[in-house]
């Protein structure tokens, strides 16, 4: 095999093996000990209380209607369940954004599924996400059986423009 050859080939492989390592996300296990809301969690991992945000998703507000029952679906997938995190950053609020897992189940997804919760298109170009939301409404699962439900981001918007 020529020199060329084997340099480019070595250049390859170091990229795939790079870019894989990159693309790598932190695994963490843990227990769910509090449901905030429908998109927030509390779990204790290695003995340390940590504040999650499910990944590419957005539940209701406090005030929004489905408020309480999406808290409530949330609750009911994952309060006193051990569970695998997915790491992707922190917000600003300086809580994990993750993937939650029970039981291999995607947690976030069914949220989404259930119609308890919004793909976060801002924060999520997920496929599979999106076709789920589409099914939900379709089916007008969840918080989709409301006349004109009212997206978390939009609610959130409405009280800061009030406020101003």
């Amino acid at each position: 095999m020529k020199l060329v050859t084997r340099l480019f080939l070595a250049l390859i492989f170091l990229s795939i093996s790079f870019n894989g390592q990159t693309n790598s996300r932190s695994k963490q296990e843990g227990k769910v000990i509090g449901v905030v809301d429908g998109d927030t969690i509390d779990c204790l991992v290695n003995s340390k209380t940590i504040r999650i945000r499910l990944n590419a998703i957005d539940a209701p507000e406090k005030k929004q209607d489905f408020y309480m029952k999406s808290k409530q679906a949330l609750s009911g997938l994952c309060y006193g369940k051990s569970v695998i995190l997915i790491e992707h950053g922190h917000d600003r609020y300086k809580r994990l954004i993750a993937d939650v897992y029970v039981n291999n189940q995607y947690i976030n997804s069914k949220m989404v599924e259930l119609g308890m919760a919004w793909h976060y298109k801002k924060y999520s170009k997920d496929p599979k996400l999106a076709a789920i939301e589409h099914t939900a409404r379709i089916n007008k699962y969840g918080l989709w059986s409301m006349q004109l439900p009212i997206a978390p981001w939009d609610y959130r918007a409405s009280k800061k423009t009030v406020k101003s």
